[in-house]
């Protein structure tokens, strides 16, 4: 099977200038209000179209294609949480999902690097037939994948025994005498958190 080095980049240069679209879509939006999740719509577009166009990625190479189709998942996924995120602004599942996602796509680029331009020699094949890199490639996906979920339940768990001992201790943590998150302050943010959703709220009815 043969192909075009040219044909290659122009394939690749359309990841970069579909989400340079949903930038400038930002942007606009940030300047002059558009109507209520056209910014979220074109940027899950933009990444929905980098998801087809890596999901249909095709390379001589077996483990390039692997790679890259597992790069096309997590396009996918990041372009579905962010369509849910313009639905659903204020849902803490959403915008979890969607920064897993993120992390994700982040992640498997490194992994794509390592894996295709390192040299490693765990990744070369030892022989024609050899097919242990592309039973081990999910692997790693799904390693890195259940990694970032840990971190994330990991930083969660952190607030929330931050926000009980701010509860517990009104003077601070550890008798810091008000330095840290004290329950003064954590009503005052619930305040402002209350006062920004309504905010959003009347801006969202309003580009209705």
């Amino acid at each position: 099977m043969a192909y075009s080095q040219p044909a290659v980049c122009c394939s690749h240069n359309c990841l970069h200038a579909l989400l340079a679209c949903a930038g400038m879509v930002d942007l606009l939006h940030h300047y002059s209000p558009l109507p209520a999740g056209i910014p979220h719509g074109f940027l899950s577009l933009g990444f929905g179209t980098s998801a087809f166009l890596m999901l249909a990625h095709t390379k001589p190479e077996p483990l390039d294609g692997l790679v890259h189709q597992l790069l096309g998942l997590c396009m996918a996924g990041v372009s579905v949480t962010v369509l849910a995120s313009g639905i659903w602004p204020r849902s803490f599942a959403v915008g979890a999902a969607k920064s897993l996602m993120l992390m994700m796509e982040g992640c498997w680029f490194f992994a794509i690097t390592h894996i295709l331009f390192s040299g490693d020699v765990t990744w070369a094949a030892s022989h024609p037939g050899d097919m242990t890199r592309i039973i081990f490639t999910p692997v790693l996906f799904a390693w890195i994948f259940i990694g970032l979920l840990c971190f994330m339940l990991a930083v969660f768990l952190m607030m929330q025994l931050a926000l009980v001992g701010s509860r517990r201790h009104p003077k601070g943590f550890a008798g810091n005498k008000g330095k840290g998150i004290t329950s003064a302050n954590y009503q005052k943010y619930l305040k402002l958190q209350q006062k920004d959703h309504q905010a959003r709220g009347k801006e969202d009815d309003s580009c209705v």
